[in-house]
């Protein structure tokens, strides 16, 4: 079929599908006690998303215009058993997630543990050490040019004098 026509039964299978996944998403959201979130971009719009850990399902994403506290609220809020979520640092995660267990607390609830990523300290940390090892590497090869002239000029003249402080 010519795109046109592509677009349209993908239209029309996405209607027949949304009451369907109304109704799993209901019964898969009560499921959730593990849970990591994250946004992703669609060009320069943010989608919410979080994934259940243990099979990694995609519960919850919807696109909205900023990604900031009280947007991350709702999503945390469609996940009434979420014991525990696993972030990254950015600062709308953090606040919805505690505008929530605050609200969780007034109920009598269990807040929900927030847990930082490995994912995003271990990324930083390898480019950190990818341009230290530069560096490092650069370094030794200076000393290791140093040590050569200097071996040359021990063995031409038997002085180390102009190349011993190198």
């Amino acid at each position: 079929p010519r795109v046109g026509r592509l677009g349209r039964l993908s239209r029309a299978a996405a209607v027949r599908a949304a009451a369907l996944l109304e109704v799993l998403d209901g019964l898969s959201r009560d499921r959730v006690h593990q849970g990591a979130g994250d946004e992703i971009f669609f060009g320069n719009k943010p989608c919410l998303m979080v994934v259940e850990q243990h099979s990694l399902c995609w519960v919850t994403a919807r696109l909205v215009q900023q990604r900031d506290g009280v947007t991350w609220a709702q999503e945390f809020r469609q996940l009434p058993h979420l014991e525990q979520l696993t972030r990254d640092g950015g600062t709308g995660l953090r606040k919805g997630l505690a505008l929530v267990n605050a609200q969780r607390q007034q109920q009598g609830q269990p807040a929900i543990a927030d847990q930082e990523d490995h994912f995003h300290a271990l990324r930083e940390g390898r480019r950190a050490l990818r341009r230290m090892q530069g560096r490092v590497s650069r370094l030794i090869e200076k000393a290791e040019e140093a040590e050569r002239r200097q071996r040359q000029k021990v063995q031409r003249s038997g002085s180390r004098q102009g190349v011993a402080a190198a």
